[in-house]
């Protein structure tokens, strides 16, 4: 069996290109567990893998790497892998000449390594690679010669050499391994440290063949020892190397590799250690190697050793002798520092003191450096000035050149005797005084440190501290603010310190305990309330010093009065400017109402619990997860259980009637109401729980999520009611009002029902029809709020007085339409009235009568037009005739000489009498039996030659006139009526104009009638008279007759046209629309 995570697969993988090794196996199970794992750590190591067999086929080797390795693929194993029978290997007399093997291994490896692989793994049989026969040993050394002295150097070959023990004496088995550095004997690998060229052995005993190899593992164990050591020396982080007495580098480790950045190719290359250190170095190398032969003991010295990039590298080095056993140095070893940190460091402390020394001379603390004066009995008695820095000199005032070799005394003669004093009592004490004192001399204040450097020297550090002073006396004063801050706080507040013992409180505190604050402070709570209140209170404060976090919890606290109060206590840690924990501050709450109102509250939960069990609506508390905790009799009863227990297997969220959409907003933590049909039958069949009911229910389910302390949903109050009966009503009601509806949908009046103050609540679709308005907009909305504003007041008063009397008649009003015009209405009102016999409501038919409203408006012009026609042929004819004579008698005395003074008079009631007959003329146009003479012409035409006329009327006014004449067909008309309706309209116009306003004639065809189109720039009709518009002497000028636009109306009139007219405050347009001939 293929063991393929043996340990002889990591110790393939640890195999560098060159290694030989020696497969020793009496099985094929060994050959297996050594052969497979050798190809596939080489496939894996983009290597060549060339195997040559001779028992085995090509098949089987598949066969193995296939079960031992599956993750290697296919297309790599075919790449990479060769396997060869020994007799299909050309020439086939390889195994004769040592020489052709190793000339095809070589080529194998050059091609592989042209074909972009990192190597060549070669594997065969030793007797079929040096042969068995008598020169076959000399065969095997040279093959191994060759591939260890000349291929392995210069391409990258591992070999498996295999044996077969069975077929070997133990002399040849011992020349065989000892020509290989490694060897697998049962399943381990071996590194051979015996690799030499062996002699021959005579004796052919396998014990002894086996204490050979006892021998040789022993030699490994030892070897082992020894490399477990030179790993060590090797994994070092310190740089080591040995060297010949002539300089020769023989070994490094890679923590030497490091440090220089050479790899080992090229360290080994060196001639000498030397080439690594710079010339002036080498004296240094040579005197510690001299002084070291001499003495026999370890050297430290230090110098300089250059790295591969150029830089140079301080270490500090340590080399002793390694003698052999003569006692002579056979080889040095060294072990490197390196020190550049070191360097850097003192450079930097040199640095560094420059540094303090300009740092002396630029703080702004006063620095002075005396030299101790003593007396004959050696003791202190003055001080002389030997450094001072600038910060002394803006301190003092005094200058360098001033005090520099005098002494203290001398400088400041009346300096005050208390410093003098200090400074003698620290050069006895050789102990640093710190102080603060004013100094009179110089009128600051000055904190200073006095410290004895050596015996005959004192150093003084002066800091001013002037403005500090001043400040803390502005300190104070704000402690003295806070204080009384505190003290106007509602709240009890207290400080404490470490041992519990107040050292301050608010005036709210003193009030509560009775007492005033110098009997509070210095105290403990253990002197002002009950021990057992005090131990509580204790407890919790070293719990508070213990966590050094905030503190809130209820307690009871005892009152100046003896009353008990329930408080919360809000404590936080008091730390020092340092961070140093210092004591606690507190304030308490007094929540002795609040406990009373939990107590009432309680109280009223008892009560809800009465409410809850007795209520006959169904109510149920379920939790965040759905399941229901607790629920009413009623509600157990519409669910057809006994007991909450029957319900255990409820799940709200998987409740089948919860609709997906209330799941969601319940989730969300929303109120959700809705109606479900709930099957019991399914309910039991489904399991989910056991009911007593059948068939089905209509539950009204309201479920409220109940909020957490935390804000959350902490679970759902659901309120359920059976609303079966309540929905079979319903179900009849709606289905008759369906049909009420069906019928009203298909009137052509408009049906609605309205609440009392005209609210809508249903009207049938004919509103689209009739009004174009949607009958969901209008449900909601007031059945009057479109009505016209100059008709509001009467429809509402109807109103009124209808609901007050109970009882509707007709009322026409005018309505807007959507987006439209108004429309003129007739409603007729009947009251609603409910079971009890009170009036709730309105139901509304309603039908459009605009268009009988403007037929009876149309009926009434023409009767007056009729009216005035009458009267002006009746009229007209009477008046005539009288002002004929009277106009020709006038013209007779007009001609007779003795009345030529009266001419004046005589033309002025010609005149009148002409401007009279005028007026009739126009009246008798009104006549409806007035004779026309019909043409078929073009009204362009007649608009053409009328222009002039008009335009000169206008160019008298400072006003303009302009044609925009349209391609339109003949018509048959009166030319002489349509140029008076044409004069009456422009006339009209150009009078409704301020000057410099512009008046526009145009013609066109519209729905396939002819338009003549007169607009003004006018101000507009006044909407007062709409009504009267064609009406005889219905006028707004101070001068008209009010018959020229009736005259137009009466034109229209027999020429079968309508008038129509556009106004507004920009202007005015009259439009007479004929049809085509």
């Amino acid at each position: 069996m293929l063991i393929h995570d043996s340990k002889i697969m990591h110790e393939m993988e640890k195999i560098k290109p060159g290694a030989h090794v020696c497969l020793l196996y009496e099985n094929e199970e060994e050959w297996q567990n050594s052969v497979i794992p050798f190809l596939a750590t080489g496939i894996n190591g983009n290597e060549v893998c060339v195997c040559v067999v001779k028992e085995h086929t090509v098949q089987q080797i598949r066969q193995y790497l296939d079960e031992a390795y599956k993750d290697l693929p296919s297309p790599q194993i075919d790449q990479q892998l060769i396997i060869l029978q020994s007799e299909d290997i050309p020439p086939s007399d390889y195994s004769a000449d040592i020489n052709k093997l190793i000339q095809y291994i070589i080529d194998a490896a050059y091609k592989a390594k042209q074909d972009g692989f990192k190597g060549l793994r070669f594997t065969a049989e030793i007797d079929w690679m040096v042969g068995t026969g008598e020169n076959s040993f000399e065969n095997m050394l040279e093959y191994e010669n060759s591939l260890t002295s000349d291929l392995s150097l210069n391409f990258p070959i591992t070999v498996l050499s295999r044996c077969y023990i069975d077929k070997f004496s133990i002399a040849a088995i011992k020349e065989i391994v000892m020509t290989h550095a490694f060897y697998i004997r049962k399943d381990k690998f071996y590194r051979n440290y015996r690799h030499i060229l062996p002699g021959k052995t005579k004796k052919q005993n396998r014990a002894k063949l086996d204490k050979w190899f006892i021998d040789l593992e022993k030699e490994q164990d030892n070897y082992c020892h020894i490399q477990f050591l030179a790993n060590i020396l090797e994994h070092s982080s310190q740089p080591f190397c040995t060297n010949s007495p002539k300089g020769r580098v023989i070994s490094f480790n890679n923590a030497f590799c490091n440090m220089l950045g050479y790899d080992r190719a090229e360290i080994a290359q060196l001639k000498s250690l030397k080439d690594l250190t710079p010339c002036e170095w080498h004296g240094i190398i040579d005197y510690a190697t001299d002084r070291l032969s001499r003495t026999g003991k370890p050297q430290r010295y230090e110098m300089e050793i250059q790295s591969k990039n150029g830089n140079t590298i301080p270490v500090s080095v340590l080399i002793d002798g390694i003698k052999d056993k003569k006692g002579n140095v056979s080889y040095y070893s060294s072990f490197f520092t390196d020190i550049t940190e070191r360097k850097r460091s003192e450079q930097i402390l040199q640095e560094r003191e420059e540094r303090y020394r300009v740092l002396f001379n630029t703080i702004n603390e006063g620095w002075s450096l005396f030299e101790i004066i003593a007396d004959q009995d050696n003791y202190p008695c003055d001080f002389r000035f030997c450094e001072i820095n600038p910060g002394f000199e803006r301190q003092t005032g005094l200058s360098k050149e001033n005090v520099i070799s005098h002494t203290l005394l001398e400088v400041l003669p009346d300096m005050d005797s208390e410093w003098l004093n200090i400074f003698i009592q620290a050069a006895l004490d050789k102990k640093p005084v710190s102080f603060q004192r004013y100094s009179p001399t110089l009128k600051r204040y000055f904190e200073a440190s006095v410290f004895v450097t050596t015996e005959k020297y004192l150093a003084v550090m002066t800091i001013d501290i002037t403005r500090l002073k001043h400040l803390e006396a502005r300190l104070q004063e704000q402690l003295h603010f806070l204080q009384h801050l505190i003290d106007n706080i509602p709240n009890p507040v207290f400080y404490k310190d470490l041992n519990g013992v107040y050292q301050g409180c608010n005036r709210a505190f003193e009030n509560i305990m009775g007492r005033p604050g110098n009997e509070i402070i210095g105290r403990t709570f253990f002197d002002i309330a009950p021990y057992e209140i005090a131990a509580n209170g204790w407890k919790m404060d070293q719990q508070l010093f213990a966590n050094q976090e905030l503190q809130h919890y209820d307690s009871i606290l005892p009152y100046a009065d003896g009353s008990l109060h329930d408080v919360i206590y809000n404590k936080a840690p008091v730390f020092s400017m340092n961070h140093k924990l210092t004591g606690l501050v507190g304030v308490t709450v007094d929540i002795t109402e609040r406990k009373r109102a939990e107590q009432a509250l309680a109280i009223s939960e008892e009560n809800f619990r009465s409410i809850f069990s007795q209520s006959p609506i169904g109510i149920a508390v379920v939790n965040c997860n759905g399941v229901v905790v607790e629920a009413n009799p009623a509600c157990l009863d519409i669910f057809g259980v006994n007991t909450l227990n029957d319900l255990d297997r409820f799940q709200l969220f998987e409740d089948p009637t919860l609709p997906y959409e209330a799941k969601q907003k319940l989730i969300q933590g929303e109120v959700v109401r809705y109606e479900a049909e709930f099957n019991f039958d399914i309910i039991r069949e489904q399991g989910i729980y056991n009911t007593r009911k059948s068939e089905y229910a209509y539950l009204d389910y309201l479920i409220t999520p109940l909020i957490s302390h935390e804000g959350g949903t902490g679970g759902y109050l659901v309120q359920v009611q059976d609303v079966t009966e309540q929905r079979k009503s319903a179900l009849a009601l709606r289905n008759n009002e369906t049909q009420l509806r069906r019928i009203t949908s298909t009137m052509r009046d408009i049906i609605c029902q309205t609440d009392l103050i005209g609210i809508v609540q249903y009207i049938s679709s004919s509103v689209r029809t009739v009004l174009g308005y949607e009958a969901e907009e209008m449900i909601g909305k007031n059945i009057w709020c479109y009505t016209h504003p100059d008709d509001m007041g009467r429809v509402l008063e109807i109103n009124r007085r209808a609901l007050s009397k109970g009882s509707y008649g007709k009322i026409e009003f005018r309505y807007r339409k959507k987006n439209g015009p108004y429309l003129w209405l007739e409603a007729v009102g009947n009251p609603l009235w409910d079971e009890e016999g009170s009036m709730v409501g309105i139901v509304l038919g309603t039908r459009d009568i605009t268009e009988r409203k403007h037929m009876e408006k149309e009926m009434a012009r023409l009767d007056r037009l009729r009216l005035a026609g009458e009267m002006a042929a009746t009229i007209g004819h009477e008046i005539r005739n009288p002002m004929t004579t009277v106009h020709g008698f006038l013209q007779l005395l007009k001609s007779e000489p003795e009345c030529s003074s009266f001419q004046s008079y005589f033309d002025l009631m010609i005149e009148e009498l002409n401007a009279t007959n005028s007026i009739i003329t126009e009246f008798l146009s009104l006549a409806q039996n007035k004779a026309i003479y019909l043409k078929v012409q073009n009204l362009n035409c007649i608009v053409k030659n009328i222009y002039p006329l008009i335009s000169a009327e206008a160019i008298k006014s400072d006003k303009q006139v302009t044609l925009e004449l349209g391609n339109i067909p003949d018509t048959g008309i009166d030319s002489n009526e349509i140029r008076q309706l044409i004069l009456n309209l422009a006339l009209n116009g150009l009078d409704a104009m301020e000057p410099g306003g512009t008046l526009q004639i145009s013609t066109f065809l519209k729905n396939n009638e002819i338009v003549l189109a007169i607009k003004d720039q006018g101000k507009g009709i006044d909407p007062a008279i709409f009504d009267k518009l064609g009406t005889p002497f219905v006028t707004t000028k101070e001068n008209g007759t009010g018959l020229g636009l009736a005259v137009c109306y009466s034109i229209a009139d027999r020429h079968n046209a309508t008038i129509d007219y556009q106004t507004g405050p920009n202007g005015t347009t009259f439009m007479a629309i004929f049809k085509p001939a």
